[in-house]
């Protein structure tokens, strides 16, 4: 974490507690709307940053002239495999498919092989995902972490969990309620997914400090407003 991203996260810490304070709400209440509100405003910045469409597919068709070619992951093949009714040939080191046992698939006029037909499908997804980061960023309303915390005993912990398309986890929400004190720890990525990759990035980067700074701004509008109430100076 770069020291720029650490001193608004303190500063939203800082505002975090004023809040509470004078809304009168539990920590876990307050925590889980304003995780929720964080959510947004990174995915309304990350928005912007999304590559335009077809730019996904045209990178990875370049890589293939140049002749590095296209890792294809794992679940690409097998969903493939599965589709096709596929199996490999080990006599003849084929991917054959069908009754008839055949080794290529019509794709618009022209026969593909298997990794042909699997390149193509790696690039459809990596097209889709285009808008990655984005999604991943809006782990949803975080409302049900936050609720009835005055019936639950300190030390309890509950999760939100964000899937995909094929149940790959793609962020995580967990709020964590101590005797005195509440955390919300929002991850994004996982051993299976590149989000924590893709929001590491200097652009990424920069949008995650705009969406701090925008929630700790916009507690503080309340803040002030509810001192100026008391008399108190902010």
């Amino acid at each position: 974490m770069n020291p720029g991203m650490q001193v608004k996260l303190d500063g939203l810490n800082r505002m975090l507690g004023r809040y509470t304070l004078l809304a009168r709400r539990l920590p876990a209440e307050v925590l889980a709307k304003q995780g929720t509100k964080l959510g947004f405003e990174l995915a309304t910045r990350l928005m912007p940053l999304m590559p335009p469409k077809g730019a996904v597919r045209e990178a990875g068709i370049e890589l293939l002239k140049s002749g590095r070619g296209i890792k294809v992951r794992p679940g690409v093949r097998e969903r493939l495999m599965f589709r096709h009714s596929a199996h490999s040939d080990i006599t003849s080191r084929q991917t054959r498919y069908g009754k008839a046992s055949k080794t290529g698939f019509r794709r618009k006029g022209k026969t593909l092989n298997f990794q042909a037909l699997a390149v193509q499908a790696e690039l459809n997804v990596r097209e889709r995902g285009r808008g990655y980061s984005q999604h991943v960023a809006r782990v949803g309303n975080l409302a049900e972490l936050g609720a009835a915390w005055s019936q639950v005993s300190a030390g309890s912990r509950k999760q939100k969990f964000h899937r995909g398309r094929y149940n790959q986890l793609l962020a995580s929400a967990g709020l964590e309620v101590g005797e005195s004190r509440a955390s919300l720890t929002l991850l994004y990525g996982s051993k299976g997914t590149d989000a924590g990759t893709a929001l590491s990035t200097p652009r990424a980067q920069a949008a995650t400090e705009d969406a701090i700074v925008a929630v700790t701004d916009d507690m503080g509008i309340y803040v002030h407003r509810k001192l100026r109430e008391m008399g108190v100076a902010a």
